[in-house]
């Protein structure tokens, strides 16, 4: 008998801005057909009909879900860093529960850290938070080595997300972090 490969993923729906003529989200629902009327999304799901207002967000056939957004930040990505802190603009602060740059601390293990909700605090309207060290280095997250890189990459996640919440900016801070002889 012949191994075949097979790959799983779970269905997903993304969803279309007519207006900005660009797909602009990932939904972790997928129903058996949708349509509209009038301003209310409409889905079929297990052989119901379920109408999708602005009152309960991110809940979908009963579950609620988190929101979450997972972007790279890679000015001038050739270029090496050393990551400060983050500053987000938001109605209130998203924890970030993956952290990652491409370095590694140690052979094959990248750098690794994240940003509670509590790490955050508010400066001049924005959310701010300094990075926490590697936590796969000797140290951990206090003691650790800075994150460095080329390219950042960040989760940002919202476990309460039942109402509405945004996220509209983020900037990201870091020196110059070039290797010399010196």
């Amino acid at each position: 008998m012949a191994n075949t490969l097979q790959f799983h993923q779970d269905p997903y729906t993304i969803s279309f801005d007519e207006v900005g003529n660009a797909f602009e989200s990932f939904y972790s629902y997928f129903p058996e057909m949708m349509g509209n009327l009038t301003n209310t999304l409409f889905t079929f799901k297990f052989g119901q009909i379920w109408a999708h207002t602005s009152t309960n967000f991110c809940n979908f056939y009963g579950n609620q879900y988190e929101a979450s957004i997972t972007t790279v930040f890679n000015q001038t990505n050739i270029n090496k860093k050393t990551w400060i802190s983050m500053a987000q603009t938001a109605n209130t602060a998203w924890e970030c529960p993956e952290i990652y740059t491409q370095m590694n601390s140690y052979d094959t293990v990248r750098q690794e850290s994240e940003l509670k909700e509590v790490d955050f605090e508010i400066l001049e309207s924005t959310y701010n938070a300094s990075f926490l060290k590697d936590k796969n280095s000797q140290g951990g997250l206090i003691e650790g080595n800075s994150l460095k890189g080329g390219y950042i990459v960040a989760k940002f996640e919202k476990t309460s997300a039942n109402s509405f919440v945004y996220l509209n900016n983020v900037g990201i801070k870091y020196i110059d972090s070039p290797l010399n002889n010196r």
